[in-house]
């Protein structure tokens, strides 16, 4: 199987939910196999449940 090139674009696309199967299956692999790129996945992943608390904070 071909490794696709993965970039860090495509992984904020995955943690916004805005990539089809087929790439959201690319991104998910790519991150299984690159330490560097489990680390910004997973660093976006808490900037987003930061923001999300912080925007639902904000509201009330």
């Amino acid at each position: 199987m071909e490794q696709k090139n993965i970039s860090y674009r495509d992984i904020e696309a995955l943690v916004d939910g805005a990539l089809d199967a087929d790439s959201k299956s690319d991104v998910e692999e790519a991150i299984e196999k690159d330490v560097h790129l489990q680390k910004f996945y997973f660093a976006l992943q808490e900037q987003k449940a930061l923001l999300q608390k912080w925007w639902r904070y904000s509201e009330t």
